[in-house]
C-alpha cells in the first residue's frame, strides 16, 4: 500500500453488541472517504477480530487492543459513543481527503462544546445524559454517533457481519441442518460478572416459557446458548450449548435460527447485523428507543424509569429490591408474540441454503470434487451463475517467481504442451516445486486429462468456474483444450463466482505475498 495514502487508526470500545456498532460507523466513514487506509484495534480476542473483521472491504488490518498506540497514524479515532479525535495531521489531510478536515472540525467541537463535552469523557456519570440525548435528537444506538449528520449514518446497519465458515457443516454438527429452530440466550453482557444481572429475565420465567413453547409447538427445537459463566441452564430446551460453540458456530447458529429469545445484549446485535430473522427482545433497564430494531420483536413493560448507566453497578444491582422491569415481562406475554409472529408472519422458517450450499447441492453442476474439498469449501460465496464467455476472453493464473499473474490461456504451459511444446510444461512443474510445494501437476496427469478429453470430448456439465474478473478459479487445463480445439472465439458456458467485493484481489495478493516471504 502507498505510505501517500492517508492513514486512519480506529480503537473499539464496549462488547460485542457496541463492536458492532462501532464498525458499522467505520464503514460508513470509508464509503464517505474510499482512498483512506484503516486498520482497527478491537477486541483482546483474536478470533473475536477475525471474526467481526476478516472479509470486510474497508478494513485494511485489524489488531488485538493491546496494539494500539496513540501514534503512527494520520488520523487516530476513540469510538465509544462518539468519535474522539485522539491525533490529526491536519495539514496533510487537508491536501489530500476533501470534506475530511470539516468531519473531523466537527468532531473536536463537539468534543470541547460544554453543552456535549462530558459526553466524550468516558466516565460513567454522565453516560445517562446520552440517552437523553439520543433520544431528544429521535437518534437509535447505530446513528447517534454520526455528529451533524455528517456521515449519513442510518438507522439500520451497513455493515454486515459474515459467516466465515460452511454454514450447512457447521448446522451438521450441532444437528440442526434440518430443523426449525429458536435459540434463547438468558445470560447478558459477560463483563456484568454475574448471573443474577438485573438485565437478565429470570430464569424461571425462561423455564416457564420453554415449556409453554414445547406444548404448542412440539415440532421446534428449542436451543440455548450463551457462556457458562453468566447464563443459568434452562429446563426444558432441546440443546443445551452453553459454553460449547466458538464465535464463528455461534454466529451461524444464530444467523439460522427461527427466532433468538433474549434480553438487550450482543446476540441480538449480531443476528440483526447478518441480516437474519427478528428477535424476540426482553426490555428493561436499557431504553427501547436507543437500543430496538423495528423489524424485531420487541417487549417492554414500561413499568419503571430504567436505571441503565444511572449508577456504575447497574448491570449488577437494581436500584430496586426486585427489577420489576423484567419480572413483570411474564411467559405468557412472550408466548402471544411469538404465535402472533408464527400466525401471521410466517409458517416456520424454511431452511434457506447459503450460495455454497445451493452450488453444490446442484444436479445440473458439476464440479471437480478434490478443488471443493480443499479450496472452495473454505470460501464464502455470495453470488454465482451461469455465464457464456469466449475463450479469448478468459484468463489463467500463472505462478512466477514473483508471484501468481492472470495471464490469457494460449500463453500459460497448459496450452504449450497441449500444442506440443512440452518443455515449457516441464519447467513450470519444477517452479511450482520451489514455490507451490505439494502441487499435484504431473506430466503423467496432464496426458490423461488430455486423452480423455480427446476420447469422450469435453463434458458441457463440468464447468469452468471463474471470478467476476473472468479469472479462472478451476478448470484451466480443460479451457486450454478448448482453445487448442475450437479457438479463442469458441464461447464455453461458465459458472462465474463472486467470492466478496473484492472478487479475485485478495486471493492473488495473498499468493503474492506468500512467494514474496518464500524470496526473502
Amino acid at each position: 500500500m502507498s505510505n501517500s495514502k492517508i492513514t486512519v487508526a480506529f480503537r473499539l470500545n464496549g462488547g460485542i453488541g457496541t463492536y458492532l456498532v462501532e464498525l458499522n460507523f467505520i464503514k460508513f466513514f470509508y464509503d464517505a472517504f474510499p482512498d483512506v487506509i484503516i486498520s482497527v484495534f478491537g477486541s483482546t480476542s483474536e478470533a473475536v477480530n477475525a471474526g467481526l473483521m476478516n472479509s470486510q472491504y474497508f478494513i485494511a488490518k485489524y489488531h488485538v487492543r493491546s496494539m494500539f498506540r496513540e501514534y503512527g497514524y494520520d488520523l487516530i479515532i476513540d469510538l465509544n459513543w462518539f468519535p474522539k479525535v485522539i491525533y490529526v495531521n491536519m495539514p496533510k489531510i487537508q491536501t489530500q481527503v476533501p470534506g475530511l478536515p470539516e468531519i473531523i472540525k466537527q468532531w473536536v467541537a463537539f468534543e470541547t462544546d460544554p453543552a456535549t463535552n462530558n459526553f466524550i469523557r468516558n466516565d460513567s456519570i454522565f453516560d445517562y445524559n446520552i440517552y437523553t440525548y439520543a433520544i431528544a435528537n429521535k437518534k437509535n444506538r447505530l446513528n447517534v454517533m454520526d455528529i451533524n449528520e455528517a456521515l449519513g449514518i442510518e438507522s439500520q446497519f451497513r455493515y454486515t457481519l459474515y459467516p466465515l465458515r460452511d454454514e450447512l457443516d457447521v448446522l451438521n454438527k450441532f444437528g440442526l441442518s434440518e430443523l426449525n429452530y429458536i435459540t434463547l440466550q438468558q445470560g447478558v453482557n459477560a463483563d456484568s460478572n454475574s448471573k443474577q444481572s438485573p438485565k437478565q429475565w429470570p430464569i424461571h420465567n425462561f423455564n416457564v416459557l420453554c415449556r409453554l413453547l414445547k406444548h404448542e409447538y412440539p415440532d421446534i427445537i428449542l436451543v440455548q446458548l450463551g457462556e457458562l459463566a453468566n447464563n443459568e441452564p434452562i429446563e426444558g430446551v432441546d440443546m443445551n450449548y452453553l459454553g460449547d460453540t466458538d464465535f464463528e458456530e455461534l454466529k451461524i447458529l444464530l444467523k439460522n435460527a427461527f427466532l433468538h429469545i433474549d434480553g438487550e445484549c450482543g446476540m441480538m446485535h449480531m443476528r440483526k447485523a447478518m441480516l437474519a430473522g427478528p428477535s424476540v427482545v426482553l426490555y428493561g433497564q436499557t431504553p427501547i428507543e436507543i437500543y430496538s430494531y423495528d423489524d424485531n420483536l420487541n417487549i417492554y413493560t414500561n413499568v419503571c424509569m430504567g436505571c441503565s448507566k444511572l449508577f456504575s453497578g447497574w448491570k449488577r444491582r437494581c436500584l430496586l429490591k426486585e427489577p420489576i422491569c423484567m419480572t413483570s415481562i411474564t411467559p405468557e406475554m412472550v408466548l402471544n408474540v411469538i404465535r402472533n409472529h408464527i400466525e401471521n408472519e410466517t409458517k416456520y422458517k424454511t431452511i434457506k441454503l447459503t450460495k455454497l450450499q445451493e452450488l453444490l447441492s446442484d444436479s445440473t453442476i458439476k464440479l471437480d470434487p478434490e478443488w471443493v474439498e480443499l479450496w472452495l469449501k473454505e470460501r464464502i460465496i455470495y453470488d454465482y451463475w451461469v455465464e457464456k464467455i469466449k475463450l479469448k476472453d478468459l484468463l489463467a493464473t500463472n505462478l512466477t517467481e514473483n508471484g501468481y499473474v492472470p495471464i490469457p490461456l494460449e500463453e500459460t504451459a497448459a496450452f504449450k504442451y497441449i500444442s506440443g511444446n512440452h518443455q515449457q510444461y516441464i519447467e513450470y512443474i519444477k517452479l511450482n516445486d520451489i514455490y507451490n510445494p505439494g502441487h499435484e501437476r504431473t506430466l503423467e496427469k496432464i496426458d490423461n486429462l488430455i486423452e480423455q478429453l480427446n476420447t469422450h470430448g469435453y463434458n458441457q456439465n463440468q464447468f469452468i468456474v471463474i471470478d467476476g474478473n473472468n479469472i479462472i478459479f478451476d478448470g484451466s487445463h480443460r479451457a486450454s483444450w478448448l482453445m487448442y480445439m475450437y479457438g479463442g472465439d469458441y464461447e464455453v458456458e461458465t459458472i462465474k463466482i463472486y467470492l466478496d467485493e473484492n472478487t479475485g484481489s485478495v486471493l492473488y495478493s495473498q499468493l503474492i505475498e506468500e512467494i514474496s516471504e518464500l524470496n526473502e
